[in-house]
């Protein structure tokens, strides 16, 4: 026999799925193309599925090159969240935002990111409606 879902399960999913359409921080629709994105910085990796999760295992940490062997890596969530992790406590305070910086530096991600815009909130508005700089 099957269970009717409860309100409360139903309007948990709401919430999640909600939180999902939102926007990254830098304002981009859309999900990184993280392979294509670390090819394209040609950071070598191999790919590992984990249940609700894409890993990139790196073949050396981002911070400290003698963190090898698999020991760090880049996730992506099936929702398109991403994180950064090193198994060393010396590593233990990166994130997916210091990643990307080591990666990339202040690069644009934009061209990596698939099924949105690509594009930020301030550069789909009217040129008109931002703020004059000073």
């Amino acid at each position: 026999m099957i269970k009717a879902a409860t309100q409360e399960s139903m309007d948990r999913m709401k919430e999640y799925a909600q939180e999902e359409e939102k926007p990254g921080a830098d304002g981009m629709t859309g999900k990184l193309d993280l392979g294509r994105y670390l090819e394209h910085y040609s950071v070598r990796y191999k790919i590992k599925k984990a249940e609700d999760a894409t890993l990139h295992v790196l073949d050396h940490c981002l911070f400290n090159a003698e963190h090898g062997r698999g020991e760090s890596a880049i996730g992506q969530l099936d929702n398109g969240a991403l994180f950064y992790k090193c198994f060393h406590l010396s590593c233990s305070q990166y994130t997916w935002n210091d990643a990307r910086q080591a990666i990339s530096g202040s690069a644009s991600i934009r061209d990596f990111i698939q099924g949105g815009t690509g594009e930020s909130d301030r550069e789909r508005r009217p040129r008109w409606l931002l703020p004059a700089r000073f």
